[in-house]
């Protein structure tokens, strides 16, 4: 079956799906199933691609209990997806995936997340996430950020792969500094406000302590 359409309008009880990566999706919608726990529409499998889905408007999963999403090897997925309100959501593969960003629940759980080459990135208050189970494939492709808290989160490594960053709003900066050179780049970014409009410069926010800086 190529290019099907799924839209479930009724399914309150449904917790799982299946595999829905055969049918090779054109279109979906699963809001109504609000107990939703795994969904599977892309595949890792060696050869998988599904060139079907090909909307370029913002693909937004309103799942509260979702907790594992498979959106691998969507190539043609150029759009954000928006799961802020997703917050059970704890592991997500978007591998081979076009998503062009993606925007994850303020306090959500996430525990892993593969992603292939986003432009922007929301990502606030995720308390379970380390740096390690967080990949990109092309983490230059990234240049809007906005990272606030996180306190396992090695928000240090992680800015210093995005290296064309044009926008940035970090909070919750605990670094150990011997020279001001990343500073010194961050500062010279645009940002983010606390509403999400795009500010002049970049909003950054939290401690530095300078070590082996003679002033």
């Amino acid at each position: 079956m190529n290019d099907a359409v799924i839209k479930i309008d009724t399914a309150p009880m449904i917790q799982e799906i299946g595999d829905l990566s055969c049918l090779y999706l054109g279109s979906s919608s699963f809001g109504s199933a609000t107990r939703l726990r795994s969904l599977q529409i892309g595949s890792s499998v060696e050869g998988y691609m599904n060139t079907n889905m090909k909307t370029t408007e913002e693909f937004t999963f309103t799942n509260p209990m979702l907790e594992t999403l498979q959106v691998q090897n969507l190539p043609y997925t150029a759009y954000n997806l928006n799961l802020s309100r997703c917050p059970e959501l704890r592991t997500l593969d978007a591998r081979g995936s076009g998503f062009t960003g993606f925007e994850f629940a303020n306090g959500g759980l996430l525990q892993e997340a593969h992603l292939n080459n986003p432009s922007s990135l929301i990502m606030r208050n995720l308390n379970q996430l380390i740096l390690e189970n967080f990949t990109l494939a092309d983490p230059t492709a990234v240049t809007l950020l906005r990272l606030e808290a996180g306190r396992l989160f090695d928000n240090k490594a992680f800015i210093e792969t995005l290296t064309n960053l044009r926008t940035l709003r970090l909070t919750e900066i605990d670094w150990i500094l011997t020279d001001t050179a990343i500073l010194d780049r961050l500062l010279t970014l645009m940002g983010i406000d606390n509403t999400g409009a795009i500010t002049s410069q970049s909003y950054l926010s939290g401690v530095v302590d300078w070590r082996g800086i003679v002033y």
